[in-house]
């Protein structure tokens, strides 16, 4: 089931950047109240676009949809959810897959598609 909205991660480091002095804290991010993620089995991945940073969240399952193939961008400075004009051929829908930063944009790999292969 979904885990509705977006937790960021400080990590803090001693003086000395011992890790056993290592100390996470967990705040909650993102707009309040923004069912835009309630899906899980999704990608994210950071991309760079006019010199901005986002968030890009791709796929996954939702409870009414199986298989998901709608993208979000999170600007990274505002924690908004923004719109980006996608341009080229749309990824097949799929859930459980991976992504990374590649070339200036992002590379989606792998995942099951809505016949489960």
């Amino acid at each position: 089931s979904p885990a509705l909205g977006v937790l960021q991660l400080h990590f803090c480091n001693s003086e000395d950047n011992n890790t056993q002095d290592l100390k996470v804290t967990i705040t909650k991010a993102g707009p309040k109240n923004d069912s835009t993620l309630s899906c899980w089995r999704h990608s994210t991945t950071e991309v760079s676009c006019q010199n901005q940073e986002y968030l890009f969240v791709y796929g996954g399952r939702s409870v009414v949809e199986p298989v998901l193939s709608d993208w979000h961008f999170l600007h990274v400075e505002t924690m908004a959810w923004v719109r980006i004009p996608v341009e080229g051929e749309v990824p097949e829908a799929r859930h459980s897959h991976s992504a990374c930063t590649w070339q200036g944009g992002a590379l989606i790999a792998g995942g099951l598609g809505a016949s489960e292969e």
